[in-house]
């Protein structure tokens, strides 16, 4: 007679010795499941191996795609514009999730057990998310720019200092937010007294109730996710509005349109990708059995997963969906990228050049038929060109220090238009007389 109920065995008189005894050690078998993580259903090879490999994949290719936009951003002024300031920023942030994250995460998930010290138990675990909560405010603030720059052209534009500054402040916030799990997050040992193991943990240990830990998670989801993500969302709502009510034959108008269908798509993907995870981690805080225990680290595996796709997404965004990223990054393989998509290592081709001057914007518009200018192509433009240009750029109010690309148009400031020969004002003194211009 085969009888597998616990209340069965043991509250039955006429349970045999081989039924308590086989009772007994399918306990001890269970407890040192239990103990050692082998009761999950991440214990099994395949699932194991399918999980690594995925990760492998996501960790890899996200380092390495984003690491190589904030290189092409540092390497080029032209591209040091407040927006890819931010953008850089995000970037980062994915790097320091592949880097640090995921791995850390992910054997700690695996293996039930903390192999990396106290030290990192207290800094690495509560700062988990900093990256993730500090790039929602990133992306709010890529928003808040163009939203100022759009609606409100004719005020100030947010400097690149300002916008370091910004980044620099978001950081802090969402650490100084991470304090309560710096202050929860324990390291402990435990000594199992049956089958003289030691575990090690990092959890959280220290709440003073449930009620104040949930409070705080949700505090978090609404500070750091829902907020910033509806704040976005009210911001591209009025810039779309602004664009589509102006004339669609402005250039600026369809060059803006774009940029914002890309820097949208950003936000998309980011909520999309984030946003299964953000609920199901904050539902576990109310019901902790939602998922079967045997599968609740395959799921929580699986959902950062997900998320993480936003850091393998992002950069195509970012670079093969604009102009200035593909050139830029042709430029750091040794080859320039045409407007048209075409590469031509080493091209030292001509280009002419009509010009038209933005008042508003402070800038010099210059549409070219060719490829992008390089040191060869200006040379070619005559001594009263420059002096044409220069005199336009004279005339604008402030500095446009960010170059945009729109097929053959380009925005550019003086220095990018004319180059460093003409910078200074007595050199365009001297420009002027050489071309008998006596103004301009």
């Amino acid at each position: 007679m085969s009888r597998t109920d616990e209340a069965d065995i043991l509250n039955d008189p006429n349970a045999t010795i081989d039924e308590l005894m086989a009772f007994l050690n399918g306990s001890a078998s269970d407890a040192y499941d239990a103990w050692t993580g082998d009761w999950t259903v991440l214990a099994e090879p395949r699932w194991q191996t399918a999980i690594i490999t995925a990760y492998t994949i996501v960790i890899v290719f996200g380092f390495f795609a984003n690491l190589l936009i904030v290189v092409v951003i540092a390497r080029f002024k032209q591209l040091h514009t407040v927006t890819n300031i931010f953008i850089a920023y995000l970037a980062i942030a994915d790097v320091a999730l592949c880097v640090f994250n995921l791995p850390i995460q992910l054997h700690y998930q695996l293996h039930n057990q903390w192999v990396f010290g106290r030290i990192l138990c207290h800094v690495v675990m509560p700062t988990f998310g900093v990256p993730f909560f500090s790039s929602s405010l990133a992306i709010l603030m890529i928003a808040v720019d163009r939203y100022m720059l759009i609606v409100f052209p004719f005020k100030p534009r947010m400097s690149n200092k300002y916008a370091i500054l910004i980044v620099a402040l978001i950081v802090l916030f969402t650490i100084a937010l991470s304090t309560p799990l710096i202050v929860s997050i324990q390291y402990v040992e435990i000594a199992h007294p049956i089958i003289k193991s030691v575990k090690t943990s990092c959890a959280e240990t220290y709440w003073p109730s449930y009620t104040h830990k949930r409070v705080y998670s949700v505090s978090i989801f609404l500070l750091q996710f829902i907020m910033p993500i509806c704040l976005t969302s009210f911001f591209y709502t009025r810039i779309c509005t602004v664009l589509h009510r102006r004339p669609v034959k402005k250039k600026d108008t369809r060059r803006n349109l774009r940029t914002n269908r890309i820097l949208i798509a950003v936000v998309l993907t980011f909520t999309m990708c984030w946003l299964p995870w953000s609920v199901f981690a904050l539902t576990s805080e109310f019901h902790n059995k939602i998922i079967p225990v045997r599968y609740f680290n395959l799921v929580d595996l699986l959902l950062k997963l997900f998320a993480m796709g936003s850091a393998c997404i992002n950069p195509f965004l970012y670079g093969w969906l604009n102009d200035n990223f593909k050139k830029e990054l042709g430029k750091l393989f040794g080859y320039n990228v045409c407007c048209c998509g075409g590469k031509r290592p080493g091209w030292r081709g001509g280009v002419s050049y009509s010009r038209t001057t933005d008042i508003n914007n402070g800038t010099v518009l210059l549409r070219s038929e060719g490829c992008p200018r390089d040191k060869a192509s200006r040379d070619q433009l005559q001594p009263i060109d420059y002096a044409q240009v220069t005199g336009d750029y004279t005339q604008v109010k402030g500095e446009y220090t960010q170059v945009r690309d729109n097929g053959f148009d380009q925005l550019a400031t003086f220095t990018q238009v004319i180059g460093q020969d003409y910078d200074q004002p007595s050199q365009y003194e001297s420009l002027k007389q050489k071309t008998g211009i006596a103004a301009l």
